[in-house]
């Protein structure tokens, strides 16, 4: 089960949807680099990352998260960067609040659906199935 995190008002009132405390690896990649990451909070419309880079707010953000499925088929989440921290809770933990943008995969729609369900906590209704996979693509209103 999802824990769900406590925020001061000031990010209450920018986020609309849930964040969940949640610490998975993923692998990163931005502007011609890529490196692995942790998520400190992740939910249905984005995610904060600690990065050891940290891109540009407005940048797109490639994610592939290792999740505990252990999956044969990858899924890549897009995401743009909202906001770009230096401290955190008094902290030095230099990272990115992404919002997404689409999600995809060599994986049947299901499995889209269900991973995205499990990961994000996410219903994700429509998908476009292609001869490459499936996407998903987020709602801006998130």
């Amino acid at each position: 089960m999802l824990a769900h995190r406590r925020y001061s008002a000031m990010s209450e009132e920018r986020r609309t949807a849930p964040r969940f405390d949640r610490i998975l690896r993923a692998q990163c990649s931005h502007s011609n680099s890529s490196s692995a990451v942790v998520t400190l909070d992740i939910g249905p419309s984005g995610v904060y990352l600690l990065t050891p880079s940290v891109p540009s707010p407005g940048e797109l953000v490639s994610l592939v998260v290792q999740d505990e499925s252990d999956s044969a088929a990858p899924v890549e989440l897009t995401a743009r960067v909202v906001r770009v921290a230096r401290e955190r809770d008094g902290q030095q933990l230099p990272g990115s609040a992404l919002r997404w943008v689409k999600a995809s995969t060599a994986g049947s729609p299901q499995f889209l659906r269900d991973y995205l369900k499990r990961l994000l906590g996410l219903e994700a209704e429509q998908l476009e199935k292609s001869d490459n996979g499936t996407t998903f693509t987020f709602s801006k209103k998130q």
